[in-house]
């Protein structure tokens, strides 16, 4: 005996209804075509339908039934149908949304509840953002110039030499050396272009430069010794040591015939570059 291909109910020779259009044996109560899905008169077509092809033209009437308005005539109840699986395909939808919200909320953080995840979540990456940009004390390079300047002339008055005093246009002209190196990446007395301190030194004295990079907050070595500079004051001693053990920076730093000088700190937050211009008579 046959089965009805939509509802499963066994039918007859006498209670079976064939489709002209899909072939498929159908229950009195879907023997209409929009009754089974089929695609009904007027579509051109009269062959065997699978069952995925079925479902797709279902779906295909369902959508051309879309603009239909309420409470149309239609033949055997098939409009009310195709309202109620309207309703299930929104139905569907809603539940598609709220999985999306459900693992957006996991993906965040972790949650109590929907809202609860999300906003904690919102929470904790606000707080890593601020934690980031805030991150370790950066370097302060004018403190730094100046903890330089004093560690200078402490190194001055312990091998008996006067001090320096500070001077504005030097430290100006130590700053574009400074920066230079810092945007172009280099680190020598002389640029990229083969201009020396010489040439570039504007002022009318007798003087004298040091320069030196280090890193912030990283591992550095100098003669022999590991360290990771962490405050304005270890940078100072840091610096000096480093020219105190170069024989040319030494003999500048000590130097009884400057008596001012120009100090510039530069740095990226990780590299910095210091360049120091004393000048005398």
């Amino acid at each position: 005996m046959a089965q009805c291909s939509v509802c499963g109910t066994e039918v007859g020779l006498a209670s079976g209804y064939e489709c002209n259009f899909c072939h498929r044996t159908h229950c009195s109560d879907h023997r209409l075509p929009e009754n089974h899905y089929c695609a009904g008169p007027g579509s051109g077509r009269s062959r065997n339908v699978t069952d995925d092809e079925a479902t797709e033209e279902a779906f295909e009437n369902l959508s051309s039934s879309a603009h239909t308005t309420v409470g149309e005539d239609t033949e055997s109840g098939g409009g009310l149908i195709q309202w109620v699986y309207l309703l299930v395909f929104f139905a569907a939808i809603i539940g598609v949304l709220a999985g999306i919200v459900v693992a957006g909320s996991a993906l965040i953080g972790p949650a109590g509840s929907v809202v609860d995840g999300i906003s904690e979540g919102v929470d904790d990456i606000a707080a890593g953002i601020d934690s980031a940009q805030s991150g370790p004390d950066p370097l302060s390079t004018h403190r730094a110039e100046q903890l330089i300047h004093q560690e200078v002339n402490e190194r001055r008055s312990a091998h008996g030499v006067p001090n320096v005093t500070w001077s504005d246009p030097l430290a100006s002209e130590a700053f574009d050396h400074s920066y230079d190196m810092e945007e172009r990446d280099y680190y020598a007395h002389t640029s990229p272009e083969g201009v020396t301190f010489q040439e570039r030194f504007s002022m009318n004295c007798r003087a004298g430069e040091n320069i030196m990079r280090t890193l912030w907050r990283e591992d550095v070595t100098v003669q022999g010794d590991t360290e990771r500079i962490t405050s304005e004051e270890q940078l100072a001693e840091h610096v000096v040591d480093a020219w105190m053990g170069s024989e040319g920076h030494r003999e500048n730093l000590l130097n009884p015939n400057f008596s001012v000088e120009g100090i510039a700190v530069v740095s990226d937050g990780r590299e910095i570059h210091v360049t120091q211009i004393l000048c005398g008579a």
